[in-house]
C-alpha cells in the first residue's frame, strides 16, 4: 500500500465498469472523425472479449445479458467494421431480439442512434432546451434534478436542439435490431391509467414536439444562451462536465454540434480530458467511467489506520495535507438548495469543484481525524469546515443525498427520458457514516439540526454503514 502512493500523496486505481463505455467510446471517435484511429480495433476487440455464450453483453460481472449493452456492442463492432452477417453479431442479434428489440431500449440509447440518423428522433422523447426557463420555484426545474441528472440532459438538450447532421457510414444500418420493424417504444406508450404522472409526461412531451413543429420557437434562442452558458460556467473549475463519463461525452458532442471544428481550443480542451480515462495495452483499450483519487486516499489512509501505521507517519501526512489542498471552497450546485452553508467539501476526482459530495466527504473526515499532524492548525480548519459543510447537506427527513440537498421529488422518475437508471433525483442515502466520532478528539461533535433527531434519522435506519456501501453517484 504504501508503495503505491504517489510523489504527491494520493492514492488512485482503476475504477471499472462495463462495455456500454467502450461501445460509445467508438461512436464518439466516429462523431469526431476519428474512427480511422488505431484505438477503434482495440476498443473493439476489448468488446468482443466480453460477448457471453449466449451473444450478449452484461452491465455487471457475471449478470445477464442486457438489451442496451448489447445493442450498444452490435453498433460499436459494426462501426469498427465487424461484418452483420459474422457469427458474433448474428448471435448479438439474436439475443436483442429475444430482449425485447431495439425498440425496448432506453431512451439515452435511442438518442445517440437518432444523434447520428439510425433512427427517428421521433423515437425518442422530446430534451427542449426551454427546460432552463424554468422557474425555481416550479416544481420541474433544473435544481429539482438529481446533479448527475442535470450533467447529462442539458448537454443532450444542446444537441437535440441542434439536432446535427451527423449519419453513419455507408452500409451501417440499425434496422435489423427492431423486432417489430418500426415498432415504437413501449416506454412512449400511454399509461393503462387515465391519470398518472407518466401519461402527464407523455403529455408535455407530445406538446413540445407540436411547438418544435412551428416556424418560430420565440424561446429557442434564450433557452439555447441558458444552457450554453450553464455547460460552459461548469466546464471551468473542473477536468470535463461533473468530471464523469456520460456528462463529459454529452458536453463534447454539445461543443461539436455547435462549433463544429474539433480543433476549437475549448472543445479540444474537453476531448483530452476524457481522453484521460483511457486505459490502453498492447491490444486493447477500455476507458474508465470516472476517476477517483480522493475516494482512493481515503479508503487507502483509513485502512493504514486500522492497521496501526503510526498516526503521524509520513505517508498519511503527505496524504492529509494532499486532501487539505484538494478541498472545495468555491461555490457549486448545491448551494441553490442549501444557500446558507459555507463550502468545505470534497468531490471524487481530481477537480469537479461544482459537485463536493457527501460520501467523499464523509470519508475524508474519517481518514483526517485520526492523522496526528506535528502542524496540526490547517487541518483542524479543514475538518471543521469539512463536518459543517457534512452537516449543513443533511435534508429535513434527516438523511442525506450525494450531491443535493433535499432532492426527493420521486414524481420526476416518470418523466420519460428518467427510464434508464431512473435516477432524475438522488433522494436520502442511509449509508452516512458519523465522521466526526473519529474525528471529535480535535473538534468535537457538530452542532446536529433539530431534523437529525427525527425518526427517519439515519441513526435509526437498519442500512449499513460501511462507507460505499451503496456507492452509486
Amino acid at each position: 500500500m504504501l508503495s503505491a502512493q504517489s510523489q504527491e500523496g494520493y492514492w488512485w486505481g482503476e475504477l471499472e465498469a462495463d462495455t456500454t463505455l467502450e461501445s460509445d467510446y467508438i461512436l464518439y471517435l466516429h462523431i469526431l472523425g476519428e474512427l480511422e484511429s488505431p484505438k477503434t480495433a482495440k476498443l473493439a476487440k476489448y468488446i468482443r472479449d466480453r460477448q457471453l455464450p449466449d451473444g450478449g453483453w452484461n452491465i455487471f460481472y457475471g449478470g445477464p445479458a442486457e438489451l442496451n449493452a448489447t445493442v450498444k456492442a452490435w453498433v460499436g463492432l459494426r462501426l469498427a467494421g465487424d461484418p452483420a452477417a459474422s457469427p458474433h453479431l448474428e448471435r448479438a442479434r439474436a439475443k436483442i431480439h429475444e430482449l425485447g428489440g431495439l425498440e425496448a431500449t432506453n431512451s439515452y440509447t435511442r438518442f445517440y442512434l437518432a444523434m447520428v440518423g439510425a433512427i427517428d428522433w421521433n423515437f425518442v422523447p422530446a430534451i427542449p432546451p426551454e427546460l432552463m426557463l424554468l422557474p425555481d420555484w416550479f416544481p420541474i426545474n433544473l435544481y429539482e434534478m438529481s446533479s448527475w441528472t442535470r450533467g447529462i440532459v442539458i448537454p443532450l438538450a444542446i444537441v437535440y436542439a441542434h439536432k446535427p447532421a451527423w449519419t453513419l457510414p455507408d452500409g451501417v444500418t440499425v434496422e435489423e435490431l427492431f423486432r417489430n420493424p418500426g415498432a415504437r417504444p413501449p416506454s412512449l406508450d400511454w399509461d393503462r391509467r387515465v391519470v398518472s404522472w407518466k401519461n402527464v409526461f407523455l403529455a408535455l412531451g407530445r406538446g413540445v414536439k407540436f411547438y418544435e413543429k412551428l416556424s418560430w420557437l420565440p424561446f429557442r434562442k434564450l433557452a439555447l444562451s441558458l444552457a450554453r452558458n450553464w455547460m460552459l460556467e461548469r466546464l471551468e473549475r473542473s477536468e470535463g462536465l461533473g468530471t464523469i463519463y456520460p456528462a463529459m461525452m454529452n458536453s463534447i458532442f454539445a461543443l461539436a454540434a455547435e462549433r463544429g471544428d474539433t480543433a476549437d481550443p475549448l472543445l479540444a480542451r474537453e476531448i483530452s480530458f476524457l481522453a484521460r480515462y483511457e486505459i490502453e495495452e498492447a491490444d486493447t483499450l477500455r476507458v474508465q467511467p470516472c476517476i477517483s483519487p480522493l475516494w482512493d486516499t481515503a479508503i487507502a489512509m483509513v485502512s493504514l489506520e486500522e492497521a496501526g501505521i503510526d498516526p503521524s507517519h509520513p505517508a498519511l501526512l503527505a496524504a492529509s495535507r494532499w486532501l487539505v489542498d484538494n478541498q472545495i471552497l468555491g461555490p457549486g450546485d448545491w448551494q441553490v438548495k442549501n444557500r446558507d452553508a459555507e463550502p468545505g467539501g470534497w468531490a471524487f476526482e481530481f477537480r469537479n469543484d461544482f459537485y463536493p459530495d457527501v460520501d467523499d466527504t464523509a470519508f475524508v473526515l474519517m481518514a483526517l481525524g485520526r492523522v496526528e499532524d506535528p502542524e496540526p492548525v490547517r487541518l483542524r480548519a479543514s475538518i471543521r469546515r469539512g463536518l459543517a459543510w457534512l452537516v449543513s447537506m443533511q435534508n429535513e427527513d434527516g438523511g442525506w443525498g450525494a450531491f443535493d440537498h433535499e432532492n426527493n421529488l420521486d414524481f420526476l422518475n416518470h418523466i420519460p427520458f428518467a427510464t434508464t437508471t431512473r435516477c432524475w433525483i438522488l433522494p436520502r442515502r442511509t449509508s452516512l457514516p458519523a465522521p466526526w466520532s473519529v474525528s471529535g478528539k480535535w473538534v468535537g461533535p457538530p452542532r446536529i439540526r433539530p431534523s437529525s433527531e427525527r425518526r427517519h434519522s439515519c441513526a435509526t435506519s437498519s442500512a449499513p454503514t460501511v462507507p460505499g456501501s451503496d456507492v452509486g453517484a
